[in-house]
């Protein structure tokens, strides 16, 4: 191979295996402002967007961020692409909204004063339906059929009706309501399962997550976390990251098994109250009342890429990555991994249709990197003789071109 060659292959290569780059955006409460962060060129604009009074969550699609203002008692929606603003949505007088969640045509809007659930239609901006909710809800989310409304049970009564409301979304009606640990905040849908994020009650109640099996609405597990629980992102090969209220560290508990990795006691590192994630990259919000707030990107084994300082009291973070169409996904080739269960000191295979470079990654269930190789030919063989693995549950990461696919092993 003459040099000219081998360097455009190797720069190929090294082109290939880069992160693909992502949007993070943040709601800074306090300066009343929106950041844009690209973690590509790390360029961060903490004035992308003028937000209202006491800004606080947000929902984002493709052209549209929704902010919810709660000191205003409104939406903001602005242009995604450059936070320009389109239009101020009303929602109700006193209503204190608290989450916004986009569903098809609508925004779901829940009022933490009014003990309501609104359906806002994105037609005409105006607020089409309402449903009474008991006191205090706060976290929203979907599985498309049903839409889970965490009700804390309200500070004033020590959260003594904490539940999870369960709105049928075909004619907005309250399907079934479930008693959980006090002071619900964050709801998550992960495969058939409802994961509830709950704070306690800030004093002598600590936090706990528990899983709600889907339809059965039973509850099928209690995760014992401790501390004071935030919000929850679950990664696509099972590790479920809980950031903590107080901005102490984070916590981490497998969400297929509810093995606990990191529980109040040996939080991870760094500090913060939102977490968010894609399959290549987790950004960590770490709040600071009446001060600029930090951003902190970790890699895949959750070591710290960078971090980023944004505006005043900063209260909630998302990421945004361009989706991928249905005809890409139908492209995409084929990859299996195999066997699995795999002897601790056999061979692990890795196959793909397509014969790009690929490189591999194993990493331990606390996310430390244990091993990794690369082909230029499409295919990996990773024999573990003498790699001193112990049985048990690994994570892996493939990255071949533009994809990134994750999953677990068992070595026995």
């Amino acid at each position: 191979m003459t040099n000219k060659r081998l360097f455009l292959t190797l720069l190929g290569l090294f082109l290939m295996f880069q992160l693909s780059a992502a949007l993070i955006y943040v709601v800074n409460s306090g300066s009343r402002t929106l950041s844009r962060i690209d973690t590509e060129t790390n360029e961060v604009n903490n004035s992308f967007a003028q937000l209202g009074i006491t800004a606080n969550t947000m929902a984002i699609d493709e052209d549209h961020i929704w902010v919810v203002c709660s000191g205003d008692n409104a939406i903001l929606e602005l242009d995604r692409h450059t936070g320009a603003q389109i239009r101020y949505m009303e929602v109700e007088a006193s209503s204190n909204p608290y989450d916004v969640l986009k569903i098809g045509e609508y925004l779901y809007v829940t009022g933490l004063f009014s003990d309501k659930v609104y359906k806002i239609s994105l037609a005409d901006g105006n607020v089409a339906a309402f449903l009474d909710v008991p006191v205090s809800p706060q976290g929203l989310a979907t599985d498309g059929e049903y839409l889970y409304v965490a009700v804390t049970g309200g500070y004033h009564m020590n959260y003594a009706d904490s539940r999870v409301c369960v709105i049928n979304l075909s004619d907005f009606t309250i399907e079934t309501s479930i008693n959980v640990w006090t002071n619900p905040q964050f709801v998550v849908v992960h495969n058939g399962k409802l994961h509830v994020s709950s704070a306690g009650n800030w004093q002598n109640i600590t936090g706990k997550v528990q899983i709600i099996d889907i339809p059965s609405w039973e509850i099928e597990a209690t995760v014992e976390l401790g501390g004071q629980p935030g919000s929850l992102w679950i990664a696509n090969d099972e590790r479920a990251l809980v950031g903590d209220a107080y901005g102490a560290g984070f916590y981490m508990y497998m969400a297929d098994t509810y093995q606990i990795l990191n529980g109040y006691g040996n939080l991870m590192q760094p500090g913060g109250y939102v977490v968010d994630g894609t399959d290549n990259e987790i950004a960590v919000l770490q709040y600071i009342y009446e001060q600029d707030c930090i951003v902190y990107l970790l890699n895949y084994d959750l070591s710290i890429k960078t971090q980023y300082s944004t505006a005043i009291s900063s209260s909630d973070l998302k990421f945004y990555t361009s989706p991928t169409s249905n005809d890409d996904l139908v492209l995409q080739p084929k990859l299996n991994v195999y066997p699995n269960p795999v002897v601790k000191n056999g061979v692990l295979n890795f196959e793909s249709e397509s014969k790009s470079p690929m490189k591999v990654s194993l990493y331990d269930i606390r996310g430390r990197k244990v091993l990794e190789t690369q082909s230029l030919g499409g295919n990996v063989s990773l024999d573990l003789a003498g790699k001193a693995l112990s049985s048990g549950m690994y994570l892996y990461k493939i990255q071949q071109r533009d994809r990134i696919k994750t999953g677990k092993i068992i070595a026995m």
